[in-house]
């Protein structure tokens, strides 16, 4: 697989236009895959993520030698472009759409001309969200993209927004902290990015009441199955008789392991290196953090699986599936899986219940 990968590689960083990227992207359900181990679905899912990232530079470099073409001269201040949710987490299956953001810095010479710095880089911003969309990475239906002023900021900006998001924990507040508090800078000044993070991460550990706030939010999306192991898939429409495994197991797992390591300091975005972060660190227990890990590779070969069987077929790349088109050794995976998440998520829920109450923000 790795011989592979690097032909990909070399070709798209040697390709001069968006319509050969989306050539290529469409190609990348030809990479191998093997349905028999989980492991090799885990080794197929990082490399995937190593042409997604990529593939997604490589449009924003093309995209920013075209506006140099056109006049518009290089980058007048330091930005890094971010990806946001799967995309930070290296987590991109098959079929993923666009979640990115903007960060940018001015010095004091730069500030003299805000108004013209800011106008090439929203029609950079603009440009790269056309661009992305134009090689196979749809434009995202909520919006989250960098063109949106919501998630596009100087360093100081994103600070105060997220400021303002703990002081004012309404619903949609708290929406858009979880999507922004996984990001990754993949283009720019990727120091930014780095150093947003660590403001970050330090900022939200003094945030215990606003914490407990998100674990009960994510307590409310539960897990469709019962202590009996009884899947309780879609009623009607047209997936009767599915279970969404994004949002009815994958969801959860990552909006989990995502509160324990804000709570704890860790820095990393990806879930499985959360997950191995939180065990170094003695937060959990070594069996507790290996029983998550094989949760959690399950739950991601199945939607990759999942993605393959329906894009080599030319259906529709959802995350449902019947638990009748399951191997019988999938199906019971799965269901411990799902199990596993609902019982971390009570345990997330009381743990950080414990923790919010009565302390105060530290301002």
């Amino acid at each position: 697989m790795e011989l592979l990968i690097g032909r990909f590689i070399s070709v798209i960083q040697s390709t001069t236009d968006l319509s050969s990227l989306k050539k290529i992207h469409d190609r990348f359900i030809e990479l191998p895959e093997n349905h028999q181990n989980v492991d090799l679905g885990a080794t197929y899912l990082d490399q995937l993520n190593i042409l997604h990232d990529q593939l997604i530079t490589k449009t924003l470099l093309l995209v920013e030698e075209g506006m140099k073409k056109e006049g518009w001269g290089s980058p007048p201040v330091s930005f890094c472009w971010l990806l946001l949710g799967s995309g930070a987490r290296k987590e991109q299956t098959l079929w993923t759409d666009q979640d990115n953001g903007i960060v940018y810095k001015m010095n004091e010479n730069q500030e003299s001309d805000q108004e013209g710095n800011l106008r090439y880089l929203k029609e950079f911003a603009r440009r790269a969200v056309h661009g992305l969309n134009e090689v196979g990475y749809p434009l995202c239906e909520g919006n989250v993209m960098a063109t949106n002023s919501i998630w596009f900021h100087s360093l100081e900006e994103w600070k105060e927004q997220w400021r303002h998001w703990v002081d004012d924990p309404s619903v949609d507040h708290l929406r858009y902290f979880l999507i922004s508090a996984d990001f990754r800078g993949v283009y720019g000044q990727i120091d930014l990015a780095e150093e947003l993070r660590r403001w970050f991460i330090d900022f939200i550990q003094e945030q215990p009441r606003f914490l407990h706030r998100l674990a009960g939010h994510a307590r409310e999306h539960a897990v469709p199955i019962n202590r009996l192991g009884r899947l309780f898939t879609e009623a009607w429409g047209p997936n009767m008789g599915r279970v969404d495994v994004k949002q009815g197991v994958y969801v959860q797992l990552v909006n989990m392991v995502r509160l324990w390591s804000l709570k704890y300091g860790i820095h990393a975005v990806n879930t499985e290196e959360r997950i191995k972060a939180l065990s170094k660190k003695g937060i959990w227990q070594e069996k507790e953090a290996i029983s998550m890990i094989i949760a959690y590779r399950h739950v991601m070969y199945i939607r990759m699986k999942t993605h393959l069987k329906k894009g080599k077929g030319n259906l529709p790349l959802n995350n449902y599936v019947c638990p009748s088109d399951l191997s019988a050794e999938d199906l019971v995976r799965l269901k411990r899986a799902m199990k596993l998440v609902k019982k971390w998520q009570r345990r997330t829920s009381a743990d950080f219940m414990n923790s919010g109450r009565g302390e105060k923000k530290n301002e």
